[in-house]
């Protein structure tokens, strides 16, 4: 509300148009500062330093919903100036919840779209398809040779053992004892894909000179190692490995976050931006300033971990972000005479974008920041006050930007 014993049109125009370049450079500076320590080495947080701010800022963008917005929009669609049966429903609490559960939606959807579009559309041709034909003959064929390759060897275990067993003991291997010829065991060795027939005799060395030993070990190894090759490189897989579905959800998060905030962004800086009250401009810009930066800081650090390939995409998110309030200002400035804070025009849209914003942020606050940061596996092999000091930040952040809300 206006201090009606402190309206000076003249000195809040010109605390207005300083308070545009302000809190553009307040905004700045905090959204700049995490990628500016991706480029610049000096300006590079620690590892554990950047965890206790995106833990900072988790708690900046919780307390945004919960102290600044969501009251905000209470009080606006609660107001005595709209409907009594309007009133009598907790219209922000729908608002609010609905904004989340579409947030989750949002996700959800813009993760299976990349994902469709990363996938590749290939299909099969007719070469590739007679390829992978041959191939599947080459290896089927390939196993029936090193089955037999292996039938094979069992048999010339037999017959070496015959033939140890022969210099102390006379083996008739056939069954007419007036027959002349010679028994003959005759083997089929895959080599090279082909069957080759070796003839083996009774006698001990001959047995020896004439054992293909190493005929057979040459065939069994190629036999297999012409399976194993046609059979690996084709069941690669083409779909997102774990590490890449983990950026793009963080690329998501960053979108959806960049949304939340620059809504209740442009807002207060059209509050601002209509305000004639020097007295109530003064308070609010120094509590902004610390509002934005945290703000900023907390929406930097997200889009940095995002790790988006082209830095001009990054730095465009934080200078998106930079612009909302000097721009709400602006539009402040352009609609101060015939604004009119208290019309049932102004209540329900302030009260229904400070609802949805509400609801978006204590979404990604909960669920996308604070709930992925705590339950992270290497976080369970740090010290004890790590994670501890993890708490106080968060605390410390939700409790500063809490405090802001006495002067916004």
């Amino acid at each position: 509300m206006e201090d009606e014993t402190c309206i000076d049109e003249s000195a809040a125009l010109t605390l207005r148009i300083v308070a545009i370049f302000v809190l553009l450079v307040a905004s700045a500076l905090g959204s700049f500062l995490p990628l500016l320590g991706l480029r610049i080495k000096a300006l590079r947080l620690h590892n554990d330093v950047f965890v206790f701010g995106k833990t900072f800022g988790a708690g900046v963008i919780l307390a945004t919903g919960f102290v600044h917005m969501f009251p905000e929009a209470n009080e606006a669609l609660t107001s005595e100036n709209l409907p009594e049966w309007f009133t009598k429903f907790p219209f922000v609490g729908v608002i609010a919840m609905g904004a989340a559960m579409l947030t989750q939606l949002l996700e959800f959807v813009s993760t299976r779209y990349y994902q469709m579009l990363l996938k590749p559309r290939k299909t099969p041709t007719s070469s590739s398809k007679k390829a992978a034909h041959n191939a599947s003959g080459n290896s089927s064929e390939a196993s029936e040779e090193h089955k037999e390759a292996g039938e094979a060897k069992q048999e010339l275990d037999y017959v070496h053992a015959i033939h140890a067993h022969g210099h102390s003991r006379s083996l008739h291997l056939a069954g007419d004892s007036h027959a002349a010829m010679q028994p003959v065991i005759s083997l089929e060795l895959p080599l090279h894909s082909h069957n080759v027939h070796e003839t083996v005799a009774p006698s001990p060395r001959q047995a020896d000179a004439d054992t293909p030993t190493h005929s057979h070990s040459h065939g069994h190894s190629h036999g297999h190692s012409h399976g194993h090759g046609h059979g690996h490189g084709h069941g690669h897989g083409h779909g997102m490995s774990s590490g890449e579905n983990a950026t793009l959800q963080k690329q998501i998060l960053s979108h959806v976050l960049e949304l939340g905030i620059a809504m209740h962004s442009v807002i207060i800086g059209v509050t601002l931006g209509v305000s004639v009250s020097p007295c109530t401009i003064r308070p609010l810009l120094i509590a902004l300033v610390f509002h934005q930066f945290f703000e900023g800081f907390a929406l930097g650090a997200s889009v940095a971990e995002a790790g988006f390939k082209r830095l001009s995409h990054s730095w465009g998110l934080a200078s998106f972000f930079a612009l909302t309030t000097p721009v709400g200002i602006c539009i402040g400035i352009g609609i101060a005479a015939s604004y009119e804070a208290e019309s049932a025009t102004a209540l329900y849209t302030q009260g229904i974008l400070e609802a949805i914003s509400a609801g978006i942020l204590i979404y990604m606050a909960l669920v996308d920041l604070i709930a992925v940061e705590y339950t992270k596996p290497e976080l369970l092999q740090k010290a004890n006050t790590f994670p501890f000091m993890m708490y106080v930040s968060l605390f410390l952040g939700a409790g500063l930007m809490s405090l802001l809300a006495m002067w916004t």
